[in-house]
């Protein structure tokens, strides 16, 4: 199957996900990842996506409220439309949120930062394969991201489903270092 292919697939996927069901397996999957997060004191600067609810993306919120309270730095990305990249955007004890044309949360008051002290990025996608490798909606706005900071961070999926045998990957694609699943942390 081609990545157009299991891209539409998985999207489906999501989308057959009740309200219910998709807040139950975030619910699973934000503990795991706050268990992943306490077993790695190391990462302290968390850069966390906000989850797009039309598309049924992992509800991230309750895994900010824990770094919120636990005096973690957090950051989260604004998009820059002309340049297609994603800038960061320290959100640290900002609360307060409206939804952007493209359905993202955005923080009321932005603090645009440089990206270098991100430690570990939170990843949004749609499916991972064995290997790590993710499919997004197709943008390459993480690749392109994660060769401006480096490839050195620490980049953890979130995922509903279980990894395929293999998403295919070309030469600009990073992989992940690991992934949240309702079931538990696969590391690659």
């Amino acid at each position: 199957m081609n990545k157009q292919e299991l891209r539409k697939e998985f999207k489906e996927k999501r989308k057959s996900l009740s309200l219910e069901e998709a807040g139950r397996l975030s619910e699973l999957i934000a503990g795991h990842a706050i268990d992943f997060l306490e077993k790695h004191p190391e990462f302290r600067h968390i850069h966390v996506f906000l989850p797009i609810k039309k598309n049924r993306e992992v509800d991230t919120f309750p895994i900010l409220e824990f770094l919120e309270k636990n005096g973690y730095t957090i950051y989260t990305s604004g998009i820059d439309a002309e340049r297609e990249e994603m800038l960061t955007l320290d959100i640290t004890g900002i609360r307060e949120f409206e939804v952007n044309d493209m359905g993202i949360p955005d923080p009321v008051s932005k603090v645009l930062v440089d990206p270098g002290k991100v430690q570990l990025v939170l990843v949004p996608l749609l499916v991972v394969d064995s290997s790590g490798h993710r499919l997004g909606y197709g943008k390459g706005f993480y690749d392109k991201f994660f060769e401006r900071i480096g490839r050195d961070v620490f980049k953890l999926g979130v995922s509903f489903f279980a990894p395929v045998d293999q998403v295919g990957s070309e030469e600009h694609d990073v992989a992940l270092d690991a992934c949240v699943f309702p079931e538990g942390v696969v590391v690659f």
